[in-house]
């Protein structure tokens, strides 16, 4: 078989390589390959050697002229890696209100710490791998960072016998949108009451709060007056029960049927006054309905 070899040197940095994705409790030995040859070597195994002992093995694409590859090949047991869970905050930006639908414009701000622990008796040099996510910008760090295709690189010295804190600071925005008509209008209020929502938008908010305050207190009403009527339907039928096992003539009868003539005047009287509620609540519904529609406030 004919095979080709390389007899030059072939420059590259020794590091630490830390993806938390694959592994979160372990950093490995790496090596960043760089292509100082100016001949394409083909991609395969390779066999790592480190102070002529054998260290372990990697795996490489294809690397042209100029072109570097990172490769680990071994559990780094001398580092210890770890990742505290991110902290996040939630900053509002701004509200619009258009056609009854209200935009919450809100930036999402995201800190991931990771720590490292060198127990080696040299220096190390960490790359810290992170996915690339979509919507999210890395506003720290500005120097020492990378990116490829699929993750980010963030270079992080570690010195011997030391513990160093690394902190990556990301933002992304997000709009979210309700339906103003089935929002829960008292949280709406309180959630603008800091916020830098315009002085416009905090009236109307007002506004709509007394609106369905009003809607609300006619359903209210109506529905206490619905309750009185099954009260007084579920009494009748017990009424007319007891009714007929008794003597017509009877004074116990007699009163029963007064108690009836009584029930059916107020029966008469709530049919009326909830027709009228339901007449109200839907003027108010309508009313409603019409304010939050007609509004448009940045």
């Amino acid at each position: 078989a004919m095979v080709p070899i390389v007899s030059e040197a072939i420059g590259g940095d020794r590091v630490s390589i830390f993806n938390p994705t694959a592994d979160r409790e372990r950093a490995l030995n790496g090596f960043r390959l760089k292509n100082t040859s100016g001949l394409h070597l083909a991609g395969g195994p390779i066999t790592v050697f480190q102070d002529g002992v054998y260290a372990g093995d990697a795996q490489i694409s294809n690397v042209g002229p100029n072109e570097d590859r990172l490769l680990s090949y071994a559990v780094d047991l001398e580092l210890v890696p770890a990742l505290s869970e991110p902290t996040q905050r939630a900053d509002t930006l701004s509200f619009v209100v258009k056609s009854g639908v209200l935009t919450t414009t809100r930036k999402l701000g995201r800190t991931q710490t990771y720590t490292f622990r060198n127990k080696a008796a040299t220096a190390k040099k960490v790359l810290v791998l992170q996915p690339i996510e979509a919507d999210w910008k890395i506003l720290e760090p500005t120097q020492n960072a990378e990116k490829t295709a699929s993750e980010y690189r963030f270079a992080v010295n570690v010195p011997a016998g030391k513990t160093v804190e690394f902190k990556v600071v990301s933002e992304r925005p997000l709009a979210e949108t309700i339906a103003l008509l089935n929002a829960d209008f008292d949280a709406l209020l309180e959630s603008t009451r800091n916020a830098p929502a315009s002085p416009a938008l905090k009236a109307a908010l007002g506004q709509m709060v007394e609106r369905h305050r009003k809607v609300s207190e006619l359903q209210r009403q109506r529905t206490d007056l619905e309750k009185e009527l099954q009260t007084i339907d579920a009494e009748q039928t017990r009424i007319r029960q007891n009714m007929a096992q008794l003597d017509r003539n009877s004074a116990l009868y007699q009163q029963y049927v007064q108690k009836l003539t009584i029930q059916e005047a107020r029966i008469e009287k709530i049919r009326s006054e909830v027709a009228r509620l339901r007449e109200l609540e839907t003027a108010a519904q309508n009313e409603l309905r019409g304010f939050v529609n007609s509004l448009g406030i940045t």
